[in-house]
């Protein structure tokens, strides 16, 4: 459980080498996962949330610059990755704003351009 997680990761930090490689290979291995979504559905914006998003070291920076070296476009920057500690309906709620504001902006622009 979340339990094992919080003690393995606080190990990790108090420099214990097992631990430590533990968490990197789920860092690489969640960092290489994020690289085939984006490479399969290049969005412009990646949101990582609910209750997991507690468990920092899944969500370093390190990991996104992991994920961006795996990332297979070279014509367009990286997605941005926005981190959120929301319980797992906001992202819902999120996501969903999101693709209205985005829709309504390309509606408008139909507009403009007609």
């Amino acid at each position: 459980g979340s339990g094992q997680i919080e003690a393995l990761l606080a190990a990790a930090r108090a420099g214990e080498p097992q631990a430590r490689r533990i968490v990197d290979r789920a860092g690489r291995i969640f960092a290489l996962g994020l690289a085939n979504l984006v490479n399969i559905f290049d969005p412009e914006l990646i949101i990582l949330s609910g209750e997991q998003m507690q468990f920092d070291h899944l969500y370093a920076e390190a990991v996104i610059d992991e994920m961006r070296k795996s990332i297979v476009q070279v014509d367009k920057p990286p997605p941005e990755v926005v981190i959120h500690k929301w319980g797992h309906l906001m992202w819902a709620r999120g996501a969903a704003a999101y693709a209205l504001d985005r829709i309504s902006d390309l509606a408008l622009a139909e507009l403009g351009d007609g």
